[in-house]
């Protein structure tokens, strides 16, 4: 059944007193910088697409039953955790190559011989 609010003034007043923090910050979310934000969403959009549709559905639509996701990502149920495992490590993988300081190019290893 829908509730709605009482329709007079007193229902949308608010107390000047604060008690609590309305909804403080999570300590995770604090702990997240920019730079990190930024090479994260690099290395994600240098996945391929079935990888992105796996890391999307598995982490971001955790809700969502066990054949529901299997479905979107065309597999059986029981092969979601494999299907998991595969992309977050092409993801970790992706951010590994992303931060390495110093890459060997071509003229490098050609220079070296």
């Amino acid at each position: 059944m829908y509730q709605a609010k009482a329709g007079s003034a007193e229902g949308n007043y608010r107390s000047g007193q604060v008690w609590e923090e309305r909804q403080p910050r999570p300590e995770w979310l604090t702990e997240l910088d920019i730079p990190d934000a930024i090479l994260v969403n690099r290395a994600y959009g240098q996945l391929g697409d079935t990888t992105r549709r796996t890391i999307k559905v598995l982490w971001f639509r955790h809700h969502w039953k066990p054949q529901w996701q299997a479905q979107k990502l065309g597999c059986h149920y029981t092969e979601l955790a494999e299907k998991g495992f595969l992309a977050r490590k092409m993801l970790e993988n992706r951010l590994d190559f992303i931060e390495r300081p110093h890459r060997i190019t071509r003229s490098q290893v050609f220079s070296t011989v």
